[in-house]
């Protein structure tokens, strides 16, 4: 199957394989995502690029390190590239896998305004909230 990754240029990710599964090995675009280790029914294996991490959890609850299994011939912490990548699944088990996509500041859009009445633009905050001033009235940018 397919994945696509929108960000710009690549992105970390969790990876979640769902027991039970034998040395799990997945590739994306022919790059190896691989640990040597078994993950019994109803245990979970966490691969976190961003936090640098492989975590099993056991169907108790406790948390096993499983960093010294990874497979140490290939960057099991290597970003996703941007676009579309193939994916490939080594055995019959289930895998989630979420993309952080990071960004500076909000990817904008342009709507064009016509029309004959007019836009009045007002100062927001990150909650989109209007901001006030120090009278309580809100804060005019501009128009249109």
């Amino acid at each position: 199957f397919t994945i696509t990754n929108d960000d710009y240029p690549e992105c970390d990710f969790l990876m979640e394989i769902f027991g039970p599964a034998v040395n799990p090995s997945i590739e994306i675009s022919g790059h190896k995502y691989s640990v040597k280790t078994t993950v019994a029914d109803g245990e979970v294996l966490k691969i976190d690029s961003q936090a640098g991490t492989i975590i099993r959890t056991t169907v108790t609850g406790r948390e096993e390190n499983e960093f010294h299994a990874r497979d140490k011939s290939s960057d099991i912490f290597k970003k996703i590239a941007h676009g579309q990548q193939t994916v490939y699944r080594e055995g019959d088990y289930a895998v989630a896998l979420t993309l952080y996509l990071e960004r500076f500041e909000p990817p904008w859009t342009y709507t064009e305004f016509t029309g004959e009445d007019s836009l009045d633009l007002y100062l927001l905050d990150e909650n989109l909230k209007l901001i006030l001033d120090g009278k309580n009235n809100t804060i005019m940018t501009g128009g249109i």
